[in-house]
């Protein structure tokens, strides 16, 4: 039996899966046959077997089943099996893991996918560089869902979908958009176009995500600025005006004012 991969304590992959203590085997029946539990018995977490080739029978609950290559058997914990026999030279991947999900017993057969998981693992054992592990773990990753798929298991709201993942991403980059530019005196139409967005949709996201709209969000992060460049900074208030790009020095006061309740002067002498 030889352990390809064993899963870290933290910062895995298969966390978002809710998968822990995950055990990534290779066992080939010519060399570890005798080693294998040929008694009844069962295991406190979930057990995954896929043949690569031959066979092997299995009792489980009473009831025997074969394994054909390509095929695979999901036991899940506390329910009770051995292993009956095997064919000659016959090889298989065994995986043992926590979930936090609950899968019934099921036995199939694999899809593309999976074999395709397999044989990327198979050839980064071979490569062996320091990449291979993280390569390795994403690889089990989508293979153990797409087993849990197989067996009919619908994944609910613990993680994001494709559109709540998609709007994370577009929010960030609007965010660091912002940020980058508020000199520049930015527009929502500005960071709409940045993101590929319109500014309905922009405005949409930060409303949900944010509970504000874009543009209150600039003007947030503009009185940020502005307040840090006056009790910091020894620039004048019409450099000031200048630098973050309004078109006067009164104009620049005035908005100033309508968010902080005083004029910039009159806060930076209190501030210092």
């Amino acid at each position: 039996m030889k352990i390809i991969y064993r899963q870290p304590e933290t910062g895995s992959v298969l966390e978002r899966a809710g998968v822990k203590n995950c055990c990534f085997k290779q066992i080939s029946f010519e060399k570890d046959w005798k080693q294998t539990n040929k008694r009844e018995h069962y295991h406190t977490s979930y057990e995954l077997h896929i043949m690569e080739k031959g066979h092997q029978e299995y009792s489980v609950d009473g009831n025997t089943t074969k394994l054909e290559s390509g095929h695979f058997l999901l036991i899940p914990p506390k329910v009770k099996h051995y292993a009956a026999s095997s064919s000659p030279f016959a090889t298989k991947i065994s995986l043992t893991f926590n979930f936090s999900g609950e899968i019934r017993l099921f036995s199939g057969a694999t899809d593309e996918l999976v074999a395709d998981d397999i044989n990327i693992i198979a050839k980064e054992l071979e490569k062996n560089d320091f990449l291979s592990c993280s390569l390795i773990e994403n690889r089990i990753f989508e293979l153990l869902v797409g087993i849990m798929r197989i067996c009919g298991y619908k994944f609910g709201d613990g993680g994001k979908s494709i559109d709540e993942s998609s709007a994370d991403m577009r929010l960030g980059m609007a965010k660091q958009y912002i940020d980058d530019n508020i000199e520049l005196n930015p527009r929502v139409s500005d960071v709409a176009d940045f993101c590929y967005l319109s500014t309905r949709q922009l405005t949409r996201i930060f409303r949900e995500k944010e509970q504000i709209t874009p543009a209150a969000y600039i003007k947030k992060k503009q009185i940020a600025y502005f307040e840090n460049l006056l009790c910091k900074s020894e620039l004048s208030l019409r450099e000031i005006a200048e630098k973050m790009n309004f078109s006067s020095e009164y104009t620049f006061n005035s908005f100033f004012k309508s968010f902080a309740g005083m004029p910039p002067g009159e806060y930076r002498k209190m501030t210092k």
